[in-house]
């Protein structure tokens, strides 16, 4: 279980009664305090939605590389956050664009939302945004 606190008028705020009835459910528990950052936090769901579903869908769809649509996707959607990086290496020029990993939870779902809705532009109308209803059938 996760719990968010914050700082008010410098005190902790929290839903310690919240902990302290998941710590009792434990002979033994382990909490940690770490800062916490809503702009930093990736969800695992939104990259095994992305990494392992959307972009090998779309590679078995159209047989494209999932490199191709990974790319295709980031500078279409959200260019501002991919700008493309050029880095030399023993005098030679290899460009690529930033990693998922660098961005918020909001920003990767607005490029989940956006890829969906350009891949319908591009009349891929099977593509879905994710679904946890789905997620429990498969499992």
């Amino acid at each position: 279980m996760i719990f968010i606190t914050q700082k008010i008028d410098d005190v902790a705020a929290g839903d310690w009664p919240g902990i302290e009835t998941e710590a009792a459910k434990y002979h033994r528990a382990k909490i940690e305090v770490t800062s916490y950052s809503e702009a930093a936090e990736w969800s695992e769901q939104q990259r095994k939605w992305w990494k392992g579903i959307l972009l090998p869908a779309l590679k078995k769809d159209t047989g494209d590389t999932i490199d191709y649509w990974e790319t295709l996707l980031k500078l279409t959607v959200l260019p501002d956050d991919f700008t493309p990086i050029t880095t030399i290496i023993n005098g030679r020029e290899y460009v690529h664009v930033p990693s998922v990993n660098e961005l918020s939870m909001t920003k990767m779902n607005l490029l989940i939302e956006r890829s969906v809705a350009k891949c319908h532009d591009w009349g891929l109308m099977w593509v879905t945004l994710p679904d946890k209803e789905l997620r429990k059938k498969v499992k």
